[in-house]
């Protein structure tokens, strides 16, 4: 079932076309909850969250390194050379924010 509901699209001559809602209810509910948390921290004030930092840098390893695979395993099925530079870089990507990491 698809969840994108349709709302009406006035086109240049009067006629109505459908078009899905670039949002749900639920994407915005997600934005809000985020952006509350972003304002939260920074009200808060300049703080060390080292925990916070170790999290993101092990998100954006991961994220990279799935990236690099997707991208490595589509450029290989499609024959595409561009994909596979592109998967590279993001390996490359994932290694150095590992270093980042552990250190």
């Amino acid at each position: 079932m698809n969840s994108a509901r349709e709302e009406p699209a006035i086109s240049g001559l009067g006629a109505s076309e459908t078009r899905p809602r670039i949002l749900s209810l639920e994407d915005g509910a997600i934005v809000v909850i985020l952006t509350v948390i972003a304002l939260l921290l920074l009200t808060i004030g300049g703080h060390d969250y080292p925990y916070l930092h170790t999290i993101l840098d092990t998100g954006m390893c991961l994220l990279s390194g799935m990236v690099a695979l997707l991208m490595w395993d589509i450029g290989r099925r499609v024959h595409r050379p561009f994909l596979l530079w592109l998967a590279a870089s993001f390996g490359v990507t994932s290694a150095v924010t590992m270093f980042c990491v552990t250190k």
